[in-house]
């Protein structure tokens, strides 16, 4: 079933200038303006609540969650899916072995939860972020759609329970 949904959104994807143009954009130059926006977000939070404080808080579990992806990916490899069905993926550069789970995914997901449990308005536009970047790193072949469940799903994880530990050792009742 991995491989099925992967070759429709690749296929699909690759098979469209635009469509391609688009995914690109997204798996590439997406995650940049994300971070650029969540520092943004964590300086006006900061100057409120006090800037270490919040720029660890907004930043750390993404962090921690990447450190757990990067761990995973180095104990066991897994061919992406341009090294296992052999063709050229629309982005290049990518480590052959290391697709699961999704770096990407991973830490946009624990960004846009971490941001999402301080600010739903805010937060819900991080999370949309993590889900075009996760789209897009199938749909130009990278990552196959297992790759970025799980990293949605660890990244999700580890804000949640960063968020709930930080509340529980905090002197404030907002974080």
């Amino acid at each position: 079933m991995d491989q099925t949904i992967f070759l429709a959104l690749y296929q699909f994807t690759s098979n469209n200038a635009l469509l391609s143009t688009l995914a690109i954009l997204c798996a590439v130059w997406l995650p940049f303006l994300a971070v650029f926006i969540a520092a943004l977000y964590a300086l006006y939070e900061g100057v409120l609540r006090g800037m270490v404080r919040t720029f660890f808080l907004v930043f750390a579990p993404a962090t921690l969650a990447y450190v757990i992806a990067d761990a995973i990916k180095t104990f066991f490899p897994a061919p992406r899916p341009f090294a296992a069905l052999d063709f050229t993926p629309l982005v290049l550069g990518e480590n052959s072995l290391a697709a699961f789970p999704s770096a990407h995914a991973t830490v946009f997901a624990a960004l846009g939860m971490t941001i999402f449990l301080q600010n739903k308005k805010i937060g819900k536009w991080f999370l949309l972020a993590a889900l075009f970047i996760g789209l897009a790193r199938i749909a130009t072949g990278i990552h196959w759609p297992s790759d970025i469940l799980a990293g949605f799903l660890l990244g999700g994880l580890v804000a949640f329970i960063a968020h709930h530990l930080a509340l529980k050792f905090s002197k404030t009742p907002r974080l």
